[in-house]
């Protein structure tokens, strides 16, 4: 026999293969995963909104000095009919 008595890579070896295994399992593992759930078909109705092509967006913030956003910009509370009379006309 031409290996010594106690050939250390011969017992290392079956460790790698069981690294190898789990990183393929881990990595792997979650996009061969079947995600379930439940498809949910909202009713038609005659009352139901149509969209908007060119919609105004008015934006106000929570807290003790709410604040108002026009279409992205910050508007105060008393410039707001002017600020959407200029957006509309």
């Amino acid at each position: 026999m031409t290996l010594p008595e106690r050939p250390g890579f011969m017992h290392v070896l079956p460790v790698f293969d069981i690294l190898a295994l789990l990183m393929v399992f881990l990595l792997l593992g979650s996009t061969f995963m079947v995600e379930e759930g439940v498809e949910v078909t909202l009713p038609s109705s005659q009352r139901q909104l149509s969209r908007y092509s060119d919609p105004i967006i008015i934006t106000l913030s929570a807290g003790d000095d709410p604040a108002i956003f026009l279409a992205g910009e910050r508007v105060k509370l008393d410039d707001l009919e002017e600020s959407l009379k200029k957006l509309v006309a």
